[in-house]
């Protein structure tokens, strides 16, 4: 199973690209800012029959620390990437 990352993909174009990632039969880790968007994610992609290769977690892309450590979570998780979605994005 191919795997993907997309950063900011609990919310609007983020969680679209996931829906169509895990329709194509993509194993997905999301990162978001918070729980709540991650929670709020699982309840959107529960009807999905494929909503179990559906995973998210906290990672503030504002932090280049946070960034490093949840890159190499991602890696752990998955086993490896082949498809990275850079979707989040922050503003001053």
């Amino acid at each position: 199973m191919k795997r993907v990352l997309i950063t900011g993909g609990t919310r609007g174009i983020g969680l679209a690209t996931a829906r169509r990632f895990l329709q194509a039969g993509y194993q997905v880790l999301a990162w978001a800012l918070t729980p709540a968007s991650i929670e709020e994610a699982h309840h959107a992609l529960a009807a999905l029959p494929e909503a179990d290769h559906f995973a998210a977690m906290v990672v503030d892309i504002r932090d280049h620390h946070a960034v490093q450590e949840g890159f190499a979570e991602t890696l752990h998780r998955l086993g490896g990437l082949d498809v990275l979605v850079n979707n989040a994005g922050w503003t001053r």
